[in-house]
């Protein structure tokens, strides 16, 4: 009675545990190929190899029939090595890798899982299926992101929303560390902060402490950030990796231009959407050359760009009169394709 109870609590045990369980199987698994191989070899004369392969054909259910057990003892030893046991533990194979990966796509669902992947794009927060769709959109239509898997890191929905086959789902606060370690922060191209909320007025200091988060655990990380209050853009980190666009206010300016000069909002969306016509790029000055900006507009505009901004610093210049290019600028234009310094240089 003893020897009883001790099996079954062996039992109980090796069910509720998956490493176990799972070494269990690879031991019946083994015992079940290694003995009808020995009796097949024992008792039918056959090699090794022959032996390993009828086993293996056989438990799988394949049955080519190009070895059989001819002798009572081979016969006897598949009966009971593959029958009875080898059957067995290869159904409850079966079922446990069905498990795992049942389990698996649940957990990415749920985003429990980590992320395996590098070089990818990660939105903060989930602001509403429709301004999520938006920006995967605009993502999607990028030449240098529309490859890119996308990486969702948010506490606010429980599962993942509907989305591109590229979308991932990481569920959990983007304040904690572990959270982005999930996310595989170190391996990401750039991180897109959206405010959590468009409603709540706390919305830019959780995103502004998102950002010193991101910039404490991989400093250097390109971030992108919406800031809703221009008066709230002083609580976001200045590092020169991060960019903090105050969305709200670009389209209140839209809104209060299109009133005395109308075209402006829809030249606005054309050159700021990548799903069509030209858009807006930029380029970084790698090397300072010897003409003006005025001769680099002229140049660009003969072939097919349009010169909008240089960024110096903190100080954007929209007219380029007896202005040099220096190494850091930054230029702004209007384009087909994104054009990398040295070709935009052969472009002069």
């Amino acid at each position: 009675m003893t020897f009883i109870l001790r099996l079954r609590r062996v039992a109980r045990r090796i069910v509720s545990s998956r490493r176990a369980g799972l070494l269990t199987v690879a031991v019946l698994a083994a015992i079940s190929l290694v003995g009808n191989t020995l009796t097949y070899v024992v008792f039918d004369h056959a090699t090794w190899g022959d032996g390993l392969w009828y086993s293996i054909i056989s438990v799988t259910t394949i049955g080519y029939g190009d070895e059989s057990a001819v002798s009572l003892g081979a016969r006897l030893g598949t009966v009971f090595f593959i029958v009875f046991l080898g059957l067995s533990v290869f159904t409850v194979l079966l079922g446990m890798f069905a498990d795992y990966v049942m389990e698996r796509t649940q957990k990415g669902i749920r985003g429990m899982g980590t992320v395996l992947t590098n070089d990818h794009v990660v939105i903060a927060n989930y602001a509403g299926a429709s301004r999520l769709n938006q920006v995967l959109r605009e993502l999607a239509g990028d030449p240098a992101y529309g490859a890119a898997p996308v990486v969702l890191v948010t506490d606010q929905i429980a599962e993942m929303p509907a989305g591109p086959r590229n979308l991932q789902f990481v569920n959990g606060s983007p304040l904690d560390d572990a959270t982005w370690q999930r996310a595989g922060l170190a391996d990401a191209r750039l991180v897109l902060v959206l405010p959590y909320n468009y409603e709540d007025p706390n919305a830019d200091a959780v995103s502004a402490s998102i950002v010193s988060v991101i910039q404490r655990l991989v400093p250097g990380k390109r971030v992108v950030a919406e800031c809703l209050d221009e008066t709230r853009r002083a609580l976001f980190p200045t590092e020169e990796a991060v960019s903090v666009v105050c969305g709200l206010q670009v389209a209140g300016n839209i809104l209060v231009q299109e009133l005395s000069d109308p075209g402006v909002s829809h030249t606005l969306e054309e050159i700021t959407s990548n799903l069509r016509g030209t858009t807006l790029y930029s380029t970084r000055v790698a090397d300072a050359p010897t003409v003006d900006y005025t001769t680099i507009a002229k140049a660009l505009l003969d072939h097919g760009d349009n010169l909008l901004s240089v960024i110096r610093g903190t100080q954007t210049h929209t007219t380029f009169a007896g202005l040099r290019p220096q190494q850091g600028d930054v230029l702004v234009y209007v384009g087909e394709k994104r054009l990398a310094w040295q070709e935009l240089c052969a472009a002069l």
